[in-house]
């Protein structure tokens, strides 16, 4: 087909299928642009509305703690007051335990005199007042409180007779030194 146009009428004809062309483009982005303005601010109104319930929540939340407030104070301490007891504990010795697993140490025909404990007794040399009926107790006594894990250092000291109103059971008295391990009142 021969184009008979005239040139001025191409021109206008080219220019008018680039003019609808641009329109379209135009409108597109029109669209597009318009499209994200909506997300933008759907998005922001959906942020700003979890941002309100959030912070409502944290108000409630504070609102709560401060109720446990004292619930906190008092189980600091007792947290505090437990510690302390345990310290106390740790520390504490038991000399009743002390007592009697010495006097289960004891063979017949022995009798504990005396026994002086106080918190310098452990871990250093201590004389045990004892009486005895014979030599075979005596050497009994200290091979008892040798294999015991409650002493150490278990030595003979003195050995003298009983002139005391018991002298009949027991006519001996023995002095037994001792060191009375820490582990012994716990």
């Amino acid at each position: 087909m021969i184009n008979l146009l005239p040139d001025a009428q191409k021109r206008q004809l080219r220019a008018a299928r680039s003019n609808v062309l641009l329109v379209r483009y135009i409108m597109a982005l029109v669209f597009v642009v318009a499209f994200l303005g909506i997300a933008i601010f759907a998005t922001n109104f959906i942020l700003t509305s979890l941002k309100k319930e959030a912070e409502a929540d944290i108000t409630a939340n504070q609102a709560k703690v401060a109720g446990f407030a004292t619930v906190q104070l008092q189980a600091n301490q007792f947290r505090t007051s437990l510690s302390r007891a345990k310290t106390l504990l740790d520390n504490e010795i038991d000399y009743s335990k002390v007592i009697i697993d010495t006097a289960r140490l004891l063979p017949a025909g022995t009798v504990l005199d005396s026994l002086a404990l106080d918190q310098t007794s452990f871990g250093k040399p201590i004389i045990l007042s004892l009486k005895v009926a014979g030599q075979n107790q005596a050497v009994a006594l200290r091979n008892a409180f040798m294999s015991s894990p409650l002493y150490s250092n278990v030595s003979f000291g003195t050995l003298s007779t009983n002139s005391d109103a018991d002298a009949n059971m027991y006519p001996y008295k023995l002095n037994l030194n001792v060191t009375l391990n820490k582990a012994a009142a716990q």
